[in-house]
C-alpha cells in the first residue's frame, strides 16, 4: 500500500550512521583542552558528604551522598557547568555529514581539541577553522570515526563558549 518510492529512494549519506563519538559520561575522569597556545587539564574529584550527627554514623560509606567537582592541575575548581555541558554534548556526538574518505589525512592543525580521559582509554575531538569550502559548517575529526566530518556552526560556537570559560585561567604555552 502507498508509495514506496520515498521509502526506498535513499542516498548513501542519509542511510549512514552519523554518530562520530560515544562514551559514558560517568567514566570520564579527566579532560584536556587545547585551543591555540592554551592548554587546560581538568580532573574529576568526587567529594563524599560527611554525615551529620554523631560520630558513630548510621550511614554506610556507599550510601553517603557524593558530589562531583572538576579541578585544574593547580587544584582550583573550574566551571562545573561548562564541563558538564561539554560532556553531555560530546558523549553522543553526531555529525551533520561526512567528508570524502581521504579528507582526514589532509587536515592541518586543529583550532581546538578535546581529549576525554577514562581508565580504559581516551576519546578525542578536533575541530578545524572554517573555510570557504564549507560555509556554515566546521571540519572536524574524532577518535570514534575514521572519517572527517562536518559540524554545524551553531553547535561549534556553543562548544567554543564552554571551552573559553574553561581556558580563562589557563597558562599559555
Amino acid at each position: 500500500r502507498g508509495n514506496l518510492t520515498s521509502t526506498f529512494k535513499q542516498t548513501i549519506e542519509s542511510l549512514r550512521d552519523k554518530k562520530v563519538l560515544s562514551f559514558e559520561k560517568e567514566q570520564i575522569t579527566g579532560l584536556e583542552i587545547r585551543k591555540g597556545d592554551k592548554t587546560q587539564v581538568v580532573s574529576k574529584k568526587v567529594i563524599t558528604a560527611k554525615p551529620e550527627g554523631d560520630s558513630q554514623g548510621e550511614q554506610t560509606p556507599s550510601s553517603q551522598p557524593t558530589k562531583t567537582e572538576w579541578t585544574n592541575t593547580e587544584g582550583q575548581a573550574v566551571d562545573n557547568a561548562a564541563v558538564d555541558s561539554l560532556l553531555n554534548n560530546m558523549s553522543s556526538l553526531t555529525c551533520d555529514q561526512f567528508m570524502a574518505d581521504d579528507a582526514k589525512a589532509s587536515l592541518d592543525d586543529a583550532a581546538w581539541s578535546l581529549t576525554f580521559k577514562t581508565g580504559q582509554g581516551d576519546f578525542s575531538v578536533s575541530v578545524f577553522e572554517k573555510d570557504e569550502q564549507t560555509p556554515p559548517k566546521y571540519k572536524a575529526t574524532s577518535s570514534g570515526s575514521q572519517y572527517a566530518f562536518l559540524l554545524n556552526e551553531s553547535r561549534v560556537k556553543n562548544f567554543d563558549k564552554n571551552i573559553d570559560k574553561l581556558l580563562k585561567a589557563a597558562p599559555e604555552k
